[in-house]
């Protein structure tokens, strides 16, 4: 018999899960590092000096050495979760690097050569199932300790051919077709990091005047879907958002007027910034 004692509160706010993913070089790594007391799991082995996006100070943080099994990784959740720590930020970085140690994992359970070898796509429904064994894994860390998680990953483009839209190029995460929606529903904001572009007056090879987009560096992210990339988010974030940690979090809160005051007098620098990208 269900038990009522057993409901919740629908306002009650836990720790927020991030699948940040973009182009290398554009600040992924970093937006991580900018959590509350942050421990970084290092399984792609290419993490150089980071620097704070607006002091330009280093960043130091707590990071693992070079995880490169799929055992690895899980001995780092399982400390995590079986003893006290201050640790308040799970970043893995990055996923696109993980899924290949997940595939050998799942090889060597199964005496296959490779993730294709059983054929009819049977690797990648086993790929895919333990894929959702490591988000569970990562989610009850995240409640049991009350971290919040940064995934981070690559980004590739594809062709899609919706019924509703004209064929087009879609940026999304650099993994398997199976893994990477699993990520996606694991998570409460998926943000698509990119470069600022703006549309700039340009002539062709013919002479004709044509428009082409101008990035001026500026690292930003976009919080919500469109034709062009796979984005989404729970917290009533703007359609496009500085790639800043305190801009971010700044929305993960029951009393967002109220935090949004804040974060303004706090960070006008990047409260103006994230004003400024809504008429851009």
């Amino acid at each position: 018999m269900f038990d009522v004692a057993l409901l919740q509160k629908s306002n009650q706010l836990k720790p927020p899960r991030f699948l940040i993913y973009g182009t290398s070089g554009v600040g992924k790594t970093t937006f991580g590092a900018c959590g509350p007391k942050p421990i970084l799991l290092r399984i792609e082995d290419s993490n150089g000096n980071l620097l704070h996006p607006r002091t330009q100070e280093p960043l130091v943080i707590d990071q693992t050495p070079l995880l490169d099994t799929y055992e690895k990784v899980n001995e780092v959740l399982d400390y995590l979760m079986d003893n006290e720590h201050d640790f308040r930020t799970l970043v893995i970085d990055s996923l696109d690097w993980l899924e290949p140690l997940i595939a050998r994992h799942v090889c060597a359970a199964n005496n296959w050569k490779s993730i294709e070898s059983p054929g009819f796509g049977k690797g990648s429904v086993e790929l895919e199932s333990e894929t959702r064994r490591f988000c569970d894994r990562v989610r009850a860390v995240s409640t049991a300790r009350k971290m919040a998680v940064v995934f981070i990953a690559h980004c590739k483009t594809i062709r899609v051919e919706p019924p509703d839209q004209d064929p087009h190029s879609r940026f999304e995460t650099k993994l398997d077709k199976k893994t990477g929606p699993v990520y996606q529903e694991a998570v409460d904001a998926i943000l698509f990091a990119t470069t600022l572009s703006t549309m700039i007056e340009a002539k062709d090879s013919k002479g004709n005047d044509v428009k082409r987009a101008h990035s001026n560096g500026t690292p930003m992210v976009y919080t919500q879907a469109r034709p062009s990339h796979v984005a989404k988010n729970r917290y009533h974030m703007p359609l496009k958002m500085p790639l800043d940690w305190a801009a971010i979090a700044a929305f993960v809160t029951l009393d967002l007027p109220g935090s949004m005051k804040r974060f303004a007098e706090e960070h006008p620098d990047a409260y103006a910034e994230m004003e400024l990208l809504k008429f851009q």
